[in-house]
């Protein structure tokens, strides 16, 4: 008698399983749609590629189709990471964001500033050694001197700047920060 319930219970949560519609996925981290907006299409290696805009946190900002969103536990909304096969993307919301500190020290830095959405930045970039070999990244101070938000695009073989670029200054600040 418990050997039958126990299958039946079994089959029951398989049936659900395979019956049950999936929970709605966070529209920032499947492909996208028709519906989202496209910022802008590039053409790289005779491949036409699409660039979405994507609302995170206080920002928008348009992300290459390639990239998709990958969870991150330790940040939770704090910060948004999306990456393919050669490019790393994180964007952090909080005065502890990443800035280069030893790194101005390589002689590949570079340092910019400008205003991106009418709000001071400060551009920078170097090469690597590590898994990256190339670093790229922008820093926004949005409280009282603090740094408040750092967004970073990393790449394995090609210098990632003419992307950074297209990222970086697409930056929509959709919210105030707090």
């Amino acid at each position: 008698m418990l050997r039958r319930s126990a299958h039946a219970i079994t089959a029951a949560v398989l049936f659900l399983i395979v019956n049950l519609p999936l929970q709605a996925q966070d529209s920032s981290t499947g492909p996208k749609s028709d519906d989202d907006p496209i910022c802008f299409g590039t053409t790289v290696r005779n491949s036409e590629t699409k660039w979405f805009r994507r609302e995170l946190g206080i920002i928008s900002i348009c992300i290459p189709e390639s990239m998709v969103r990958k969870r991150s536990k330790g940040c939770g909304d704090a910060c948004y990471i999306f990456e393919n096969d050669d490019l790393f993307f994180d964007i952090d919301f909080s005065v502890s964001a990443w800035r280069p500190t030893v790194e101005k020290r390589y002689p590949s830095f570079s340092a910019a500033s400008k205003l991106i959405d009418g709000r001071q930045a400060s551009l920078w970039s170097f090469d690597d050694t590590g898994k990256y070999k190339y670093a790229t990244g922008v820093n926004f101070i949005l409280e009282r001197g603090h740094i408040g938000m750092g967004a970073y695009l990393f790449s394995k073989t090609s210098d990632p700047k003419p992307i950074a670029d297209r990222m970086f200054n697409s930056i929509k600040f959709v919210k105030t920060p707090q």
